[in-house]
């Protein structure tokens, strides 16, 4: 596994979801992903109150949407961030 900043790269993910104004989102910082070498970051975020952030992710190439879930009431949608990507695009 090649080695990545994790710090910064939930710090970058954090700054793009205020970006794209995502409200109320939990970058996953437990969950380290990587595929075909790059890291991809786990974001979680409710489908209510935000659909201007999700339509906006869904636009972006980058942003790959799993499957997501419930809890305490709130369904959640869970995004997959190429992050290193989306800061060469910036």
């Amino acid at each position: 596994m090649k080695e990545h900043d994790w710090a910064k790269l939930y710090a970058d993910a954090d700054k793009f979801m205020k970006k794209v104004g995502g409200t109320d989102f939990n970058v996953k910082t437990n969950i380290k992903t990587e595929r075909w070498g790059e890291a991809l970051v786990t974001v979680d975020i409710p489908k209510r109150n935000n659909p201007i952030a999700i339509m906006r992710m869904d636009a972006n190439e980058y942003c790959s949407r799993c499957k997501g879930f419930r809890r305490d009431g709130k369904l959640y949608l869970t995004y997959m961030l190429r992050i290193e990507k989306i800061n060469a695009e910036d």
